[in-house]
This record gives C-alpha cells, sequence and structure tokens, in this order.
C-alpha cells in the first residue's frame, strides 16, 4: 500500500513540475469539446453558431480521430475553436439533475460562461424564451 502512495506523490509532483512550466496549456492541448453546436453571443447580442464533429480516418495504417470546427457555411474556425475550448473546459459540469428554466426544462444547466441543453432541445428552442432567461437581470 505504502509503495502506491509513494508512486501517487512522485506522479503529482512530476505533474506540478509539468504545470507550472505549461499552466493550463497543459491539459487544454489534450481536451476536445464534444460533438454538437456551439453558439457565441458577441457584444452586440448576434448570435454566432458552430458545429463540432469528429472523425476517424486512418492514417500511416493507425486509426485517429480527427476533430471539425466549423461555421454553417462550412469554413474551418480554429480561433473559435480555442476559445469555446477554454470556456468548456472551465465551465465542466460533473453531474447535475437541476434545470435552469423550469417548468419546461429545456436548459440542463448554465454558469455564466455556458448553458447545457440537448442538440433535440436546441432546435426546437423558442428563442425569446432563451433572451428572456438571459437579459431578465439586466
Amino acid at each position: 500500500m505504502w509503495e502506491r502512495l509513494a508512486m501517487i506523490y512522485d506522479l503529482l509532483e512530476k505533474f506540478n513540475k509539468k504545470y507550472e512550466q505549461e499552466g493550463d496549456k497543459l491539459i487544454l492541448d489534450n481536451y476536445h469539446l464534444k460533438d454538437g453546436v456551439y453558439v457565441r453571443i458577441d457584444t452586440n447580442k448576434k448570435l454566432h453558431y458552430f458545429i463540432k464533429s469528429s472523425k476517424k480516418v486512418k492514417i500511416d495504417g493507425k486509426i485517429q480521430i480527427q476533430h471539425y470546427f466549423k461555421n454553417l457555411e462550412g469554413i474551418a474556425q480554429d480561433g473559435e475553436y480555442d476559445w469555446f475550448k477554454q470556456r468548456d473546459y472551465y465551465s465542466n459540469v460533473i453531474d447535475t439533475s437541476k434545470a435552469f428554466d423550469a417548468p419546461k426544462k429545456l436548459i440542463h444547466n448554465n454558469n455564466y460562461l455556458t448553458l447545457f441543453m440537448k442538440i433535440e432541445e436546441f432546435l426546437k428552442l423558442d428563442f425569446f424564451h432563451l433572451k428572456e432567461k438571459l437579459y431578465k437581470k439586466y
């Protein structure tokens, strides 16, 4: 048992040294968004839509996963991907059964950076209802 504990502390020490050098980049470089629709609201309250998808491809005889992040016109959006990736990671929710907009229960959770909902619910979302909830206090 003590050997395992010592090994965990060794790993933690190595991780801390590496984290001191690289910061959050150490984690974010290996973090990928889940497939889905991502919406960014700019300062003028304009909505910008992006689609994240993944595809298995064979490269040099090995199967790898390629990630795609494009706007609705199909244009790759690498800078936007990094913006969403960082906010998604920092706002990650492990588990919750709360609904933000009871009794409709379309929005599963939210925080100051994000709203979480299923794509099926997003597609049938009443945007007036969403704006009413988002701007209610402002």
